[in-house]
């Protein structure tokens, strides 16, 4: 069995590096929660609306329990101007 977890460099980032080593994921992971996570069906204009509310950036995308995809804000913010661009 698998747990979804994400693991961002924000997670780490109020650790010192020498301490990186004591740590385990488990330890420094943001918890899976609602606010990180968003369905196939959603539009990318949800999306942008939810991951800029979030902590990390990011939001899973998942069907039923599973994992289909990760998407960032950078990866949104890119669709979208790529999708204004050709609709002009």
């Amino acid at each position: 069995m698998y747990f979804l977890v994400l693991f961002t460099l924000n997670d780490i980032k109020g650790l010192p590096r020498e301490e990186w080593k004591n740590h385990t994921v488990r330890e420094i992971m943001s918890p899976l929660s609602p606010d990180l996570v968003i369905g196939p069906g959603n539009s990318a204009f949800d999306a942008f609306l939810k991951i800029n509310r979030g902590p990390t950036g990011r939001l899973l995308v998942m069907e039923e329990d599973k994992l289909v995809g990760i998407i960032s804000k950078t990866d949104l913010i890119r669709f979208l101007q790529i999708k204004s661009m050709l609709t002009d």
